[in-house]
């Protein structure tokens, strides 16, 4: 039911127009001519990578106690408009848009982080990653842009 919902809203929402793409791509350090190809696993890995180098995971929102949006105009407020990062929650779910922009399928999954310390941990999911894959192709890639310890 999340998936659905989830991509209902990233389809849907309403900043989806091409100032707003090309400003996220800006905010990542690419510009539309540079990903015009269309889907690709080459373009995927650029987009993915400078996402990572470009868009941090940070919690300060939560040390602050300032509540959480899970808006996607929120969401582009906060990552590309006043340049931050986000928790995994938010920053997927905003690079999940820009791929689905780019006409990527993506899927949001629900995951837990499993440590070591903790072996037969069953506990509510407490963090989000995409599956996403090209109209083209057969190939699903687990994509994680949100986790705290990324290259």
């Amino acid at each position: 039911v999340m998936e659905s919902l989830a991509f209902d809203v990233i389809s849907k929402w309403e900043g989806s127009d091409p100032e707003t793409l090309n400003g996220y791509l800006e905010r990542i350090g690419l510009n539309h001519s540079e990903i015009s190809s269309g889907p690709s696993f080459e373009q995927m890995k650029r987009l993915v990578m400078s996402q990572l180098k470009s868009v941090p995971f940070e919690t300060l929102d939560t040390h602050f106690g300032i509540r959480v949006s899970l808006n996607l105009n929120s969401l582009y407020e906060k990552i590309v408009v006043n340049r931050r990062g986000g928790f995994c929650f938010e920053v997927v779910a905003l690079f999940a848009w820009l791929l689905h922009k780019l006409s990527y399928r993506v899927r949001l999954v629900l995951a837990n982080v499993w440590r070591n310390e903790i072996p037969n941990f069953h506990g509510t999911p407490t963090h989000l990653f995409i599956l996403a894959s090209c109209p083209l192709e057969d190939t699903t890639w687990l994509l994680d842009v949100g986790f705290g310890d990324a290259p």
